[in-house]
């Protein structure tokens, strides 16, 4: 079995943490990075790359790995490498690893002093968290101050159709967890209103990553005629207050 640093994905097999600091490391520029710590490209190249827009970086990068196949593999084990690098400089455990997305790292309760690694490698904080859910397939973390966000699902979709609607939902959720207030009520309230299609019709649109509004029949609904919530098929975000409810059960004393 691979060690957990060898993993270019990973999560934590728990359903929620509540009350505790988890904090998102990534890697500045990951690929070029990567490159000139473990030498995989000259550095005229990498420097050429550099001066890419983002999009256009990655583009390149994918480019070499289609005209060098053994690229993809030099890379992901430079990338191992540099993960064991930054949680055995810091101290951090298996365990107190949340989740490993490539180039960036969960980290659950454990102060990280060091960020720089190496001249070329420095594993910046990108945000810090409070609390967390695992909604399958999404992962869902909270920021008293900042809100919500959400991994699965685009940053912009987020806003656009969730935030205001599902969103504010489980904003309330996290807040009265943390406030030790009586969640599983203001959930059940919250269900009964969904149930009987007293919510608004952004409340319905499910939510996952197709964000998508559905008839009864499974077919996609057409935007304008949202306002007749009796057509929507409304069980995949009933599934998702279902799953939820079962999670904070887990987690009330």
């Amino acid at each position: 079995m691979k060690e957990l640093f060898e993993r270019d994905s990973y999560l934590k097999p728990v359903d929620a943490i509540f009350n505790r600091q988890i904090t998102e490391y990534d890697l500045k520029s990951a690929n070029t990075s990567i490159a000139r710590e473990f030498g995989l490209l000259p550095e005229e190249v990498i420097k050429e790359i550099e001066c890419l827009p983002k999009k256009e970086r990655v583009i390149c990068i994918g480019n070499i790995k289609r005209e060098n196949p053994t690229y993809d593999n030099l890379e992901q084990h430079s990338f191992a490498i540099a993960r064991s690098m930054f949680l055995s400089t810091n101290d951090i455990q298996d365990e107190d690893i949340l989740t490993i997305k490539r180039d960036a790292i969960f980290v659950v309760g454990v102060p990280v002093k060091n960020e720089q690694i190496t001249k070329n490698l420095t594993f910046r904080k990108k945000g810090v968290y409070t609390s967390y859910i695992h909604l399958s397939p999404l992962e869902v973390y909270y920021n008293p101050l900042l809100g919500l966000t959400v991994k699965g699902i685009r940053d912009d979709i987020y806003e656009m159709y969730h935030k205001e609607y599902f969103g504010n939902f489980l904003d309330k959720v996290f807040m009265r967890k943390e406030k030790e207030q009586d969640v599983l009520m203001f959930v059940r309230k919250f269900w009964d209103e969904y149930k009987w299609l007293q919510l608004e019709s952004g409340y319905y649109r499910e939510f996952n990553a197709q964000s998508r509004f559905r008839y009864r029949d499974g077919d996609t609904a057409m935007e304008e005629y949202m306002d007749n919530l009796k057509i929507l098929n409304t069980q995949y975000n009933h599934f998702k207050i279902t799953e939820l409810t079962k999670i904070l059960l887990n987690h009330t004393k």
